[in-house]
């Protein structure tokens, strides 16, 4: 939580800092914080604890943050990995 944290405070700080990459490690990390901050505790709670006691609002924000957090980690994942691979086939195709 707290490197994740640190990411988003100096990308966002640093006009320098904001490359596509760094961009990209940055919504990874606000994923991260979404699934440590909503995802995590209710999920806990909800095993430790029988029945659900965040009412229905909680309940389904809880599944549509759980979702949006992870789609959101597996699409930058393919992005980053699909940003790699054009830069180094261009980067041989120079060559």
């Amino acid at each position: 939580m707290v490197g994740n944290g640190v990411v988003c405070f100096i990308v966002l700080r640093s006009k320098n800092m904001r490359t596509v990459t760094n961009l990209f490690i940055l919504n990874l990390a606000i994923s991260d914080l979404l699934v440590g901050i909503f995802c995590m505790p209710t999920t806990l709670l909800d095993n430790i604890i029988t029945g659900w006691p965040f009412g229905s609002l909680v309940c389904k924000m809880s599944g549509m943050v759980q979702g949006i957090s992870v789609s959101a980690s597996v699409f930058t994942l393919v992005a980053i990995a699909v940003d790699r691979f054009r830069a180094l086939c261009t980067h041989l195709s120079r060559s």
